[in-house]
């Protein structure tokens, strides 16, 4: 009778391997055996192969050598192409995103003036230069208070 047994590593089955000659009288011939129960094995990576009923050593070593386990490990890991861009295209693009972002300034800084002109005529001194509604703090360091009008060189005529 043969009995083959796969254990997931070659550790685990080295381990039970040496723990099966407790139990039975492992590679003894079967009139050496003393009580135990005479099996033939061996250990092949993460395979045992037990063999109990044969008569002799040698016939059992025969039978024994015709087992074979063979593992094989693969690591199949995805591969990636990327490469570091070239100093030339970092330089490139930083000057390129560099003029968009001044547009964009640009814009956003013509668009504003655009409304502020564009409040000052529809709601002349409503919404911005609003003389009587300016207040300044003070801090009365030195002797003379602030007037408001002396910060308004310009004024329009009303």
């Amino acid at each position: 009778m043969l009995l083959l047994i796969l254990y997931p590593t070659q550790q685990l089955a080295a381990d039970r391997y040496n723990e099966l000659g407790k139990s039975f009288a492992l590679n003894v011939d079967p009139e050496l055996a003393k009580g135990k129960p005479a099996v033939f094995g061996t250990r092949s990576s993460a395979l045992i192969a037990l063999l109990s009923g044969v008569q002799s050593r040698e016939k059992a070593a025969e039978l024994l050598n015709q087992v074979h386990h063979t593992s094989e490990v693969t690591w199949n890991e995805p591969t990636q192409n990327f490469t570091d861009p070239s100093i030339s295209n970092i330089v490139v693009g930083a000057i390129v995103d560099t003029g968009g972002i001044m547009l964009l300034a640009l814009a956003a800084s013509l668009g504003f003036g655009g409304f502020r002109l564009l409040a000052k005529f529809v709601a002349p001194g409503k919404i911005f230069d609003r003389n009587t509604d300016v207040e300044i703090l003070q801090l009365g360091i030195n002797s003379k208070p602030v007037d408001v009008k002396d910060f308004y060189i310009l004024q329009s005529p009303r």
